[in-house]
């Protein structure tokens, strides 16, 4: 009772709140909660918004938490990314994780290897980037043999200052997360490693889905696609065309500005 606001990230699971202000926040799609027991219903009466990180979240969420609600996209550090010398690289942030497989490195891998039998792939190579534990040594070294003789560079657990270098470098941007998913909460719910590479000026070629749609906008600052051809075919429009690289490499820069610390400041004070 003693606080004027409280503001909540929650993972489904809600309380009865009786601070002054009360606001919820939400990062991936929930379902099942809190509207559809008389309990829930009770608990949710004592919020007073809830702040989802896309329209895709909000859309996949809202039916179930029917209160008030905005979307605030997350704060994206991207002051401190900026365009280095580019080089021929592709690059990819996720996560390796053996269990769920999720970030669909192996079909990233797979596309590479198809893209470099055009001869315009010339010295192009891939890096993959993306935190590891020891439960995942198994699926790197599973997909150091699936790359084996192409040019593939691993990078587990890359410090911060280095994949920033790296997106300053790198000229394209892959993401398949959500690839093959009809789950929501299997897809990319906003796609924060996009936006850092956009600031970079690296061109974003991923998948049409989740909040990556709020991201890309299709054939003006980078590429969305639906299946592996059309990911294999607009790398490539990339890859063969400099000056149509230069054109979205500049916009993608400009767009994710849109996502800054200072705008996520403004908003929140906003709403605050």
């Amino acid at each position: 009772k003693k606080y004027d606001l409280l503001f909540y990230l929650t993972d489904g699971s809600i309380f009865l709140s009786s601070a002054k202000k009360n606001i919820l926040h939400i990062q991936s799609p929930l379902k099942g909660q809190p509207a559809q027991s008389l309990w829930g219903k009770i608990k949710l009466k004592s919020w007073d918004l809830i702040i989802y990180n896309s329209k895709f979240t909000k859309i996949h969420s809202e039916k179930n938490w029917p209160i008030k609600s905005e979307v605030v996209y997350p704060p994206v550090d991207v002051d401190k990314i900026n365009p280095l010398k580019k080089k021929k690289y592709i690059l990819s942030v996720g996560r390796f994780f053996g269990y769920l497989k999720d970030k669909k490195h192996e079909l990233l891998i797979k596309t590479f290897e198809r893209v470099k039998k055009n001869k315009e792939a010339l010295g192009w190579s891939l890096h993959l980037v993306g935190s590891a534990s020891g439960g995942d040594k198994d699926y790197l070294n599973e997909l150091k043999k699936i790359a084996d003789n192409l040019e593939v560079n691993f990078y587990p657990n890359l410090g911060y200052d280095e994949l920033i270098r790296l997106y300053g470098e790198s000229s394209i941007y892959w993401h398949a997360s959500g690839y093959g998913e009809d789950d929501p909460t299997k897809m990319e719910h906003f796609g924060i490693s996009t936006v850092e590479a956009m600031a970079a000026g690296c061109v974003p070629v991923v998948i049409g889905k989740g909040g990556l749609l709020e991201i890309v906008d299709d054939g003006k600052n980078g590429f969305l696609w639906n299946n592996l051809h059309q990911l294999e075919d607009k790398s490539l429009q990339l890859i063969s065309n400099q000056k149509l690289m230069l054109q979205m490499s500049s916009a993608s820069i400009k767009k994710a500005g849109n996502f800054s610390k200072k705008f996520f400041k403004s908003n929140i004070k906003r709403l605050i």
